[in-house]
């Protein structure tokens, strides 16, 4: 688990340059394949990319899509790697 979060990191740090682009959450389940729910049980786990509220009085939150590529680049490496995510 911990070489995960490095990899997403690792990955994260590359894009850094890149300007910030936020995603919607049914862009973020159609993208990656997970369900709304698994898609909360794995940020309440610490294991997706926690998203990010875009305004001070409303409920609207977005992803980062350098984080959402990272996460996704983490598992095809762990895959690569011959572990499991």
């Amino acid at each position: 688990m911990k070489r995960n979060k490095q990899a997403v990191w690792a990955a994260y740090e590359k894009k850094l340059d890149q300007p910030v682009h936020f995603l919607r959450k049914r862009e973020v389940c159609a993208r990656v394949g997970l369900s709304n729910s698994e898609l909360h049980r794995r940020i309440a786990a610490g294991d997706f990319p926690a998203p990010i509220k875009l305004g001070d009085r409303c409920r609207a939150v977005g992803f980062s899509s350098a984080e959402i590529e990272a996460w996704m680049a983490a598992r095809v490496a762990a895959r690569n790697e011959g572990g499991a995510a």
